[in-house]
């Protein structure tokens, strides 16, 4: 199974692709859908004042025939689950993605932690396969919510480029599945990608690697 923490903008979409793909995803949001989240996450007007967790289990069940496991809670230091193979962070603050990246170093040896930050025209993914990885994110990317520039809602999210970071969160994690008992290439360290110029930006693993952008 893989872990899937927040169910908006990156978590409806990627958990929607992952089930789609036949992964099994275990989904925890504690939040409810309201009517500003119909803009960029896999919701529709008649879930409103619905668990978005159920929302979207009723969603993937319409297209998968099964339902994904889901969790009506909040992770938080005490209760996140340290167990799985794959933990991606769907979450819109950076102390929850602090939280489960904690998560991931008390995890078991060759455990993926996938995390994806999110506006209306451009997302980042990161892709965390060892300790040395580990380090680089926390040091260089995961600073505190002050350090983040606000902006509205509207700028926060689109349904078309949540979705084209949800599929490609998505192609990451089943390429290191389908690769993994035969040798595979791992996913960039870090991708950007940036709409309004089609510029997409790969930053492999290895140390000091120069950025490859790609327009």
């Amino acid at each position: 199974p893989i872990l899937v923490g927040g169910c908006g903008g990156i978590g409806s979409w990627v958990s929607f692709f992952l089930s789609r793909a036949g992964e099994t995803v275990h989904i925890f949001d504690p939040d409810t859908v309201e009517i500003q989240n119909l803009g960029g996450q896999v919701f529709k007007t008649n879930d409103i004042g619905k668990e978005k967790v159920s929302a979207i289990s009723d969603t993937i069940y319409e297209y998968c025939g099964e339902r994904p496991v889901t969790f009506v809670v909040k992770l938080e230091e005490d209760n996140v689950p340290t167990t799985y193979k794959f933990l991606v962070s769907g979450f819109d603050n950076m102390e929850a993605r602090r939280t489960l990246f904690d998560a991931w170093k008390k995890s078991p040896e060759g455990a993926i932690f996938v995390d994806a930050r999110l506006l209306s025209e451009q997302f980042e993914i990161f892709v965390i396969t060892n300790k040395e990885q580990g380090e680089r994110y926390e040091k260089h990317y995961l600073y505190s919510s002050n350090e983040v520039e606000q902006v509205s809602c509207t700028q926060k999210q689109t349904s078309h480029v949540a979705a084209m970071c949800g599929s490609l969160m998505t192609t990451y994690i089943l390429n290191i599945i389908a690769g993994q008992d035969e040798g595979y290439s791992l996913p960039p360290f870090k991708t950007n990608f940036y709409l309004p110029l089609n510029m997409v930006e790969h930053e492999y693993p290895k140390e000091g690697q120069s950025p490859v952008s790609v327009t």
